[in-house]
This record gives structure tokens, C-alpha cells and sequence, in this order.
């Protein structure tokens, strides 16, 4: 989400309680989260456009299941290439490695929350 909006959420922590359970949590996530909302961990991205809606001020939220999300990456391989001129001794080195992502297999995975909820945040 955009930090505009996490911001928003913070400020109001305390009065987003239901039955006692605070929906938004600043602390307590891993590294590179900024809290939990909702027991789903929170990122803050000012990449995600807030400039949407019928009167450009809207926010988009994106959520997603990293678990149906498949990445693979290989071990990184090294070679070598001797065969240079004795005169140059010349040696020619090249490391490289493969990677895959996907996040097609479950394109339920991950959604996009909008609406007029989502209008520009008073600060």
C-alpha cells in the first residue's frame, strides 16, 4: 500500500479495534514489513499510483498469497576459458545463474482492493 495510506491507518490504530483486536499492528513483522493489517503483513510501496478514480485520488491496496507464487533460482556457476594466446595469457571468466517466478499458476492470489474507501487520505 502507499505510505500515505499506512499512515493513515497508524494514526487511527486505535480506533480501528474490533471486539478489542486491533486491525492494524505497527510493529511485530518481518524485515522489510512495516506492521500487519488484518494478520496479513504490510509493505509500503509509493510506486502504487495514487492518482485513481472518478476524482484522481484514489489508492490502491494489493494483496497477495506469496505462498502461491512460485520462484526458482539456480546456484550461481562459474567458467572459465584458458585457451588465449600464450604471448596474452589471456582468461576469459563468466558467472551466471538461471531464475524463474511465476505468479500465474494461482492468479487468485492476488487482488487489488479499490473503491471510494480508498480516496485521498486527510493529513
Amino acid at each position: 500500500m502507499p505510505t500515505r495510506r499506512w499512515a493513515w491507518l497508524t494514526s487511527r490504530a486505535e480506533a480501528a479495534c474490533v471486539g478489542g483486536v486491533s486491525l492494524v499492528v505497527p510493529d511485530g513483522a518481518p524485515e522489510g514489513c512495516v506492521g500487519t493489517s488484518c494478520g496479513c503483513y504490510v509493505l509500503i510501496d509509493d510506486n502504487i499510483p495514487t492518482n485513481l478514480g472518478a476524482g484522481t485520488d484514489e489508492d490502491r491496496i494489493i494483496v497477495c498469497r506469496p505462498a502461491d507464487m512460485v520462484y526458482a533460482q539456480s546456484t550461481p556457476n562459474v567458467v572459465f576459458d584458458e585457451s588465449g594466446t600464450a604471448t596474452a595469457l589471456d582468461v576469459t571468466f563468466a558467472c551466471y545463474a538461471y531464475a524463474a517466478f511465476t505468479a500465474g499458476r494461482y492468479p487468485g492470489g492476488v487482488a487489488i482492493i479499490s473503491g471510494t474507501g480508498l480516496n485521498a487520505v486527510a493529513t
